[in-house]
């Protein structure tokens, strides 16, 4: 079983998390629950893990027996569609079992944050769609570098290009 230590204290706040000379304080985003609400979300956590790797192992081992027996092609095909399918019905039936107590606690969350918090799905302000992808996915190092100079590229072990623009080479 758990004890006190795993979740927090019963005030809702974890251990170890005090300010040190004057750094910030780090905010516990389990803080506002309950001990028994709590023991409920790690509970059911691992139930949703528990069900989903025993569904994903079982559909495909069934659908892969279900095409070898049937002498379907593709087995390894329908095992991975056995084993992709299952997890999300397992998810699914876990999810509606237990939807009203999780919407609660969720509800509980939103209006327990910090009002200094963004909302976990904003973005900071200034960045525009193009500036996030362009820091997501920086151009290549010779891009900038100005490696090739045009027209100077040859293709690698001595192979001739073909097309429209190979006259240039």
């Amino acid at each position: 079983l758990m004890n006190s230590g795993d979740l927090g204290d019963a005030d809702g706040q974890s251990r170890g998390m005090a300010s040190v000379e004057g750094r910030e304080q780090h905010v516990d985003p389990m803080g506002p629950l309950s001990y028994e609400d709590k023991v409920f979300l790690q509970d059911f956590g691992r139930r949703i893990a528990i069900i989903t790797g025993l569904s994903m192992v079982g559909g495909g081992v069934g659908f892969y027996a279900i095409a070898r027996s049937q002498g379907w092609r593709r087995r390894g095909a329908w095992a991975f569609l056995g084993g992709t399918f299952c997890p999300l019905v397992g998810w699914y039936a876990t999810m509606m079992q237990e939807r009203d107590r999780a919407t609660e606690i969720a509800k509980r969350l939103q209006l327990a944050q910090p009002a200094g918090m963004p909302p976990p799905d904003s973005r900071p302000a200034g960045l525009s769609g193009d500036e996030a992808l362009a820091r997501l996915f920086p151009p290549p190092p010779t891009a900038a570098a100005g490696a090739f100079p045009p027209g100077t590229a040859t293709p690698p072990f001595g192979l001739k290009p073909s097309g429209p623009g190979a006259s240039r080479y």
